[in-house]
């Protein structure tokens, strides 16, 4: 679960990540052609739940920067929508793809299959 906090003060970002709550349930590694499999039948639970928290990590880690990307973007899109407005210089069509470009990496960031 992702919680994203907008806010309509703050001029430097459309949104902020507020938390990720990321949980991996199931995770399955084998060690082939152990000589010691004593300790590895004893020291699998520790090393599965490392492990684990490990990944949690850096998938968390992975969707706060893919989301602060996408910020960045929607940010550059809304001054140089506000800018064209004032001038009436750029098309608006220019910035809508520029928004569907956004809307597809965020698509993409929200498909990612682990």
């Amino acid at each position: 679960m992702i919680q994203l906090v907008f806010s309509k003060r703050d001029r430097s970002s459309v949104f902020r990540v507020q938390d990720v709550h990321l949980r991996i349930n199931t995770l399955k590694f084998y060690i082939r052609d152990s000589k010691h499999d004593f300790l590895y039948k004893t020291l699998r639970p520790l090393a599965t739940v490392l492990i684990k928290r490990q990944i949690e990590k850096a998938i968390k880690d992975a969707l706060v920067t893919g989301f602060e990307y996408i910020d960045g973007q929607l940010v550059a899109v809304r001054d140089r929508m506000e800018s064209a407005q004032a001038q009436d210089v750029i098309s608006h069509t220019d910035i809508l793809k520029d928004v569907s470009v956004i809307s597809f990496l965020l698509i993409r960031l929200l498909n990612v299959s682990f």
